[in-house]
């Protein structure tokens, strides 16, 4: 029983810990020609807080998606379902966090 709630607690926790260390980089996505960027600067994009409670606003933070070299912008965070990102376009989804590698700088 203990091992569980220990297990419970680790699993509720990885996405603070996770989403933590965010805001020292940005990080991305690819699949094919779409490139995901979340980064760990508060999301400012009116459209997208305007479809969230204001309690909520300070728990999102920037995210961009290019599809094709069209660029969307978004906010981003992190829950338990993985990486959930809101874009100004409508569309939304969650991505595993896993698939989120350092951006690469020359």
């Amino acid at each position: 029983m203990l091992n569980k709630f220990i297990l419970t607690i680790l699993i509720l926790l990885s996405p603070t810990l996770w989403a933590a260390k965010a805001p020292a980089e940005e990080l991305e996505a690819r699949n094919g020609d779409t490139v995901i960027r979340i980064a760990g600067k508060p999301c400012t994009n009116k459209t997208v807080l305007e479809n969230l409670k204001p309690e909520y606003h300070s728990r999102f933070k920037k995210a961009e998606v290019r599809n094709a070299g069209k660029p969307t912008q978004g906010c981003w965070t992190m829950d338990g379902n993985g990486v959930y990102i809101m874009l100004e376009n409508g569309d939304q989804g969650y991505i595993p966090p896993e698939v989120f590698k350092p951006v690469e700088t020359l």
